[in-house]
């Protein structure tokens, strides 16, 4: 029969490895929705700008960079958040693109708050930070 004294370096290194890869995972969801969530309302700011200039080739361009983010990390955000959440995302995104085809500013400005609200939610819930620990 082996004693555990036979298996203590194995049980330290396995213990370390499990720590290291939690720690990972729950920073990276952090880092990763936080650059997305600043770049996102970075890009709404810039197309509410546009939007009141009335310059709607540049807010359909910003707008495009939105989804393009968007679109680059829905899907990591699906593991890591209700897939409702990062839905509606997706369609405050394809409806701001919508209105601003057909220029509605009024609208438009409903749904780039919108936009900049979830985003700013997804960044903030529950997220991994040294108080939530204790």
């Amino acid at each position: 029969m082996t004693s555990a004294h036979e298996f203590k370096l194995a049980n330290k290194i396995a213990a370390i490895a499990a720590i290291v890869v939690l720690l990972g995972l729950f920073i990276f969801s952090h880092i990763y929705v936080g650059n997305m969530s600043r770049e996102i309302t970075m890009y709404v700011v810039k197309a509410e700008t546009d939007v009141h200039a009335q310059n709607w080739a540049s807010a359909e361009a910003n707008l495009q960079q939105i989804d393009k983010r968007f679109q680059a990390s829905g899907d990591v955000l699906k593991l890591f958040f209700d897939h409702e959440d990062v839905d509606m995302l997706d369609t405050e995104i394809s409806t701001a693109l919508h209105l601003v085809k057909v220029q509605e500013p009024a609208e438009i400005f409903l749904s780039l708050e919108n936009i900049k609200s979830i985003a700013t939610y997804l960044a903030g819930i529950e997220s991994f930070t040294f108080p939530n620990l204790f």
